[in-house]
């Protein structure tokens, strides 16, 4: 998301302010609001780079349009909520309390 040109230029600042808003906690409706964009806006430049990267892949127009309610929805999520750009996961894929997630009960 971070490298999305279209959404760069959307909100009017240079991808290095973009990562340093969102290292600081903002989320992408807050820098929009701030730039006057709208979420819908957002949103779908989100979208719309997933449908390039999806056409990129061979994907059919048919394969296309069935994922971008997914994809809709997930870029509402990202960026309503904030987001973790370090890209890391302090619990190496682990779940809560840094416990592996077996799918099993521990209850047996």
């Amino acid at each position: 998301m971070l490298n999305n040109p279209a959404l760069v230029s959307l909100l009017k600042i240079d991808q290095q302010t973009l990562q340093a808003d969102l290292k600081n906690g903002k989320t992408l409706v807050e820098i929009g609001q701030e730039q006057g964009v709208t979420e819908d806006q957002i949103v779908n430049a989100i979208v719309e780079q997933r449908v390039e990267v999806a056409k990129q892949q061979g994907k059919t127009d048919d394969e296309i349009n069935q994922s971008k309610v997914q994809w809709t929805d997930q870029a509402k999520n990202q960026v309503e909520g904030k987001m973790n750009i370090n890209r890391g996961n302090t619990r190496n894929g682990k779940g809560p309390g840094g416990k592996q997630n077996s799918g099993q009960s521990n209850n047996q």
